[in-house]
């Protein structure tokens, strides 16, 4: 459980209360590297615009405000603890993916990022581009053949799914933003320690290649909501030929939302031309 009214800086209070964010409405969420961090419960309806305007007073805080909803999923707070077998654990996966050893200096959070910033994101995505998924693949086509339907372009993403429920569309009633000792949003991943389970590929992945698209399409993380990830893309393609591209960059990163969701790339490349959200799932 969380704790509430944390010893906050005063620097931070003077912003939250600015934001309208009082001290006895923040909590203590968890502690990494010895750094604290603070949450607030917010309706879903609210989240995405606090979420908005914690980010603009990112310079000021010092913290990156991240949605997490109210059901983590795979992920769990314990994944922060820097107890012995936790930092073994890290230890081992870091030296079998990235081929280092651990520094005590640097910690869990810091090896981690460590790696996602020398990582070569371009060389990654043309090592593990996955080839295209052909006509075979597409069921929604089969689909709509069967039942003699035409299919349609699909419109660009603008909408939020992390702040509402799956099947009523309607927004959750509670979710929760946490405030992450960073003013990087790409670096949330790293301390967050997130990913490593199912296809959801390792923290430093994340790292590496968030960074990438903030610097060329400011693509910047709002949302890890359990298995979703999601992105707010200030400056998107806006060509058919660029978003497809894009669209491969995606599905190398995570296959589930075209073999378990668009089905081709054409239909992903859709919703990324002028698209202001990124979405991303692993089963």
């Amino acid at each position: 459980m969380s704790s509430p009214n944390p010893n906050i800086p005063p620097e931070l209070l003077t912003i939250l209360k600015k934001l309208g964010i009082p001290a006895e409405k923040m909590e203590s969420f968890a502690t990494v590297d010895d750094k604290q961090i603070y949450s607030v419960v917010t309706p879903g309806a609210k989240a995405i615009r606090l979420w908005e305007e914690l980010r603009s007073a990112v310079d000021r805080t010092g913290y990156w405000p991240l949605v997490i909803g109210r059901d983590s999923g795979p992920w769990e707070k314990s994944d922060l603890a820097n107890s012995k077998p936790n930092t073994a654990s890290w230890n081992a996966t870091l030296k079998k993916h990235t081929g280092v050893n651990y520094d005590k200096a640097l910690g869990v959070s810091g090896m981690i990022l460590k790696a996602g910033v020398e990582l070569d994101a371009e060389a990654w995505l043309k090592k593990n581009r996955l080839p295209d998924p052909t006509a075979e693949d597409d069921e929604w086509a089969d689909l709509a053949e069967e039942f003699g339907m035409e299919s349609t372009s699909s419109k660009p993403n603008t909408a939020f799914a992390s702040v509402v429920d799956s099947l009523t569309r309607k927004p959750i009633a509670e979710v929760t933003i946490a405030l992450w000792p960073t003013k990087e949003g790409w670096e949330v991943p790293a301390l967050m320690r997130y990913g490593g389970w199912n296809a959801c590929p390792l923290p430093h992945l994340h790292v590496a290649l968030l960074r990438r698209w903030k610097n060329k399409y400011d693509a910047e993380l709002v949302a890890i909501a359990g298995d979703i990830v999601e992105l707010r893309v200030s400056n998107p393609p806006t060509s058919p030929e660029a978003a497809l591209e894009l669209a491969r960059e995606h599905y190398s990163y995570c296959d589930d939302i075209v073999t378990q969701g668009t089905m081709t790339l054409e239909r992903l490349a859709e919703v990324l031309i002028n698209g202001s959200v990124w979405y991303f799932w692993w089963d």
